[in-house]
């Protein structure tokens, strides 16, 4: 973030979560599940989440949008975006344990990365950021 790397920090966040999917299914499925039951457990994960990256992530886009680097849109639309993919690519793969051949964590990451930076990148520069 300090150095304004877009696309650096969204390949980060998407291998970042892609990881904990590899590393932690279990984890991934307990807050699915809590998450399903309305279970407490579930709304405080995301919440500890939300305050430490979730409230920085929001600020950075907002930033970078008011330089012109990356695209006018509501943050929270592309956090979900970023998260989403990963989110979903996670679950299939490690959760799911999809049969059919995925591509590997760090092919999907950069298309995912290439699909977001193509959506994400202004058409406009409003000035030096």
């Amino acid at each position: 973030m300090a150095h304004d790397d877009d696309q650096g920090l969204f390949r980060l966040i998407i291998s970042s979560i892609l990881a904990v999917h590899r590393t932690e299914p279990r984890f991934e499925r307990l807050m699915l599940h809590a998450s399903l039951e309305g279970h407490e457990l579930a709304v405080m994960h995301r919440n500890q989440i939300m305050a430490s990256i979730g409230v920085r992530f929001h600020e950075y886009i907002e930033r970078r949008q008011k330089c012109g680097a990356l695209r006018d849109g509501d943050p929270r639309s592309i956090i979900f975006a970023v998260v989403g993919m990963a989110q979903f690519y996670g679950m299939q793969k490690y959760m799911y344990q999809c049969l059919e051949p995925l591509p590997s964590d760090e092919e999907i990451t950069g298309a995912f990365t290439a699909i977001l930076m193509d959506g994400m990148r202004s058409t406009k520069k409003k000035g030096k950021c």
